[in-house]
């Protein structure tokens, strides 16, 4: 079975992982850390606002979420540093190194990407796929997301769409 086809079958898909994807991965993880160990009082002064920013759910609701997210994407990114540079020195060092650290990541994740959408387009016949990506991320539809669920990290996911 070919890789495809098993991401069809299986939702596993496997991909190159070269040290320097796994480095940014774990940098931008150890600053999600930083952040979300700062205390509930400093980091819940950090924004959402335009789709990206900060929100710590704590529950209610249909889904009773408790779970802490950042939101970053590439179009958002001025929102972001600009919020952070008036935030409080901790939460400053805190953000700013996040948001850089986002930014580092979603930047490196291009190839792995457009090596997914190259397979798909030639293994399942997704037409298009790597041309409507690329037309995607010069929009600015970058995400990043990470999640943490009553003070355990159960999460990271990316989105690069």
């Amino acid at each position: 079975m070919n890789n495809a086809r098993n991401f069809v079958d299986n939702g596993i898909y496997n991909l190159k992982y070269p040290m320097e994807l796994r480095e940014k991965v774990i940098s931008a993880l150890e600053a999600w850390k930083k952040f979300v160990n700062t205390d509930d009082a400093v980091t819940e002064q950090f924004p959402y606002a335009q789709g990206v920013g900060y929100e710590h759910q704590k529950g209610g609701g249909v889904t009773n979420d408790h779970k802490k997210d950042f939101h970053y994407t590439e179009d958002g990114a001025d929102f972001l540093f600009e919020a952070a540079s008036k935030s409080g020195n901790e939460l400053r060092q805190v953000s700013e190194e996040l948001i850089k650290q986002a930014s580092y990541l979603i930047a490196y994740l291009g190839p792995t990407v457009w090596q997914f959408a190259n397979e798909m387009e030639k293994e399942l016949g997704i037409e298009t796929l790597p041309m409507r990506l690329w037309q995607a991320a010069e929009l600015g539809f970058f995400g990043f997301s990470t999640t943490l669920v009553i003070d355990k990290l159960v999460s990271v996911w990316l989105c690069h769409i």
